[in-house]
């Protein structure tokens, strides 16, 4: 059901597609997942609002490293990716989340 959106498994190709999907999970996700959690997650008195700058950065430099992972080759993972990515930083709600 799902092979249409992955690579075969066992293949160079699938490699580094998971390795895309990890750098994601590790570098994007847990720095938003951390501003989540010093915004509305973890009660005020332990939020720490100054991280907020810091997380900023980090996601920032790991944008940049993503999309210069997509750059060193054709692939149309990459360019879908990179599209992706230029819409979701116009959406409302990314602007609205990243200055929380």
């Amino acid at each position: 059901k799902y092979s249409q959106l992955t690579y075969p498994a066992g293949t160079i190709e699938r490699a580094q597609q998971d390795s895309f999907t990890q750098f994601i999970l590790d570098e994007l996700d847990s720095i938003l997942w951390s501003a989540a959690r010093h915004s509305f997650v973890l009660p005020k008195e332990l939020r720490v609002n100054e991280l907020k700058d810091t997380l900023r950065w980090e996601f920032t430099k790991s944008l940049e490293i993503l999309e210069s992972r997509m750059n060193s080759g054709p692939n149309l993972m990459g360019e879908i990716l990179k599209e992706y990515f230029r819409r979701q930083i116009k959406r409302p709600a990314y602007i609205s989340a990243i200055n929380l």
